[in-house]
């Protein structure tokens, strides 16, 4: 576990196998944020204009060299079976052979581009006495992380008065294999808010941001414990 001071409040860094989790608190303690980061290539800046801590995944080298690889196997497919040439008596284009491959080469570049994406970075920040802010970015790997959150970043809030709890609820999935996941009860909703629905924490660290999670929502409620064998 790293943990890091700022002057405008603390961050703890918990490295996991499949994961990385964040904890940014304020020191005024008007809201933490828990983010989880699906890589363990972990880079972190602070920012002290805005006081907040950006978390980044590092660069995706392994998704830049498959969309590489899907658009040089696409090439060689073109030229030995002369895919172009049928497109072009189906469609009766009227445009030049090198146009075309160019045309073809660069639809197909922005597709596995736009296919091929970062694994989603799940963001949930409490602010004291207000509510819950739920932050979802699932970006392009070939994109800076500013253009993704402006692009792609997913954000919901929910207010104060609608949240009735956060929970650890019990489930089963596939191979009927219990799993245990963070969601929040709300009001007049019809099924659970999970907090992190695309990355599952382990239950350690799910109990550690129930607990500090209580100062938040109900400070009278007592921290959750391991259970004793």
């Amino acid at each position: 576990m790293i943990r890091e001071e700022y002057e405008f409040g603390k961050v703890s860094v918990l490295n996991r196998r499949n994961y990385t989790l964040i904890i940014d608190e304020d020191r005024n303690g008007s809201f933490v944020r828990f983010t989880v980061l699906p890589e363990s290539n972990l880079k972190l800046k602070k920012f002290k204009q805005n006081e907040r801590v950006e978390a980044k995944m590092g660069a995706q080298y392994h998704r830049i060299v498959l969309v590489l690889l899907l658009n040089i196997l696409f090439d060689g497919i073109c030229v030995r079976s002369r895919l172009l040439e049928h497109i072009n008596g189906f469609f009766r284009w009227r445009i030049g052979s090198s146009c075309q491959g160019v045309i073809m080469m660069a639809l197909f570049a922005l597709g596995t581009i736009a296919l091929v994406r970062e694994p989603s970075v799940e963001s949930v920040t409490i602010f004291k006495g207000t509510g819950l802010q739920f932050s979802r970015v699932k970006g392009i790997v070939v994109f800076p992380q500013q253009w993704n959150r402006k692009f792609f970043e997913q954000v919901e809030f929910i207010s104060n008065e609608r949240v009735i709890d956060v929970v650890i609820n019990e489930g089963f999935c596939r191979g009927f294999r219990v799993i245990f996941y963070l969601s929040a009860i709300v009001r007049k909703a019809s099924r659970l808010k999970l907090l992190f629905p695309s990355n599952l924490p382990n239950i350690d660290d799910q109990r550690l941001i129930y607990n500090i999670s209580r100062k938040y929502l109900n400070e009278q409620e007592k921290p959750l414990c391991r259970l004793k064998d």
